[in-house]
């Protein structure tokens, strides 16, 4: 039977995770600011989307929170390697948007630092999504260096079938 067979595992789990201390367990300043950083940013985003302006005040924010070597490895926002700069051209070439008092921001299931990154991960509502998906998952990492992104990673998927 499974369950008889693996429950040694939540017993070593149980005994790791009781050792630990609430020093290994607290978090640390620079990550609770790292996190902020990332969280601030998104906020940032999500306003502009709202207000129909991301285009005009897409070259400020990323002044704001990215260093100018900054380095994207998303090759749809300014290719693999691109730098800030190419971020905000690739962001300023979408497609326009009118303001939408009802804009619902993504819904963050988990942001989590350790030394200098951070990965959030948060669900978008996507209604009539080309993959025919009500919701997206998506994935984010930063390095942050000097208090500003040095490096994003992304990626996302559709939803998981129900039951998963």
């Amino acid at each position: 039977m499974k369950t008889k067979r693996n429950w040694h595992w939540s017993l070593v789990a149980l005994l790791l995770l009781g050792g630990a201390t609430a020093e290994w367990a607290a978090e640390t300043p620079q990550a609770a600011a790292n996190k902020k950083l990332v969280l601030d940013f998104y906020g940032e985003l999500y306003k502009g989307e709202a207000a129909g302006d991301l285009k005009d005040r897409i070259a400020g924010i990323a002044e704001k929170y990215m260093l100018p070597n900054y380095i994207q490895h998303n090759p749809a926002f300014g290719g693999a390697g691109g730098g800030r700069d190419a971020f905000v051209r690739a962001m300023q070439q979408q497609p326009a948007r009118p303001p939408n008092p009802n804009f619902k921001p993504p819904e963050t299931i988990a942001v989590m630092a350790e030394g200098d990154r951070v990965m959030l991960f948060t669900r978008r509502e996507v209604p009539g999504g080309k993959d025919g998906q009500p919701a997206r998952y998506i994935f984010n990492m930063f390095r942050i260096e000097d208090g500003k992104f040095a490096e994003h990673w992304d990626a996302g998927a559709g939803a998981p079938p129900p039951g998963r």
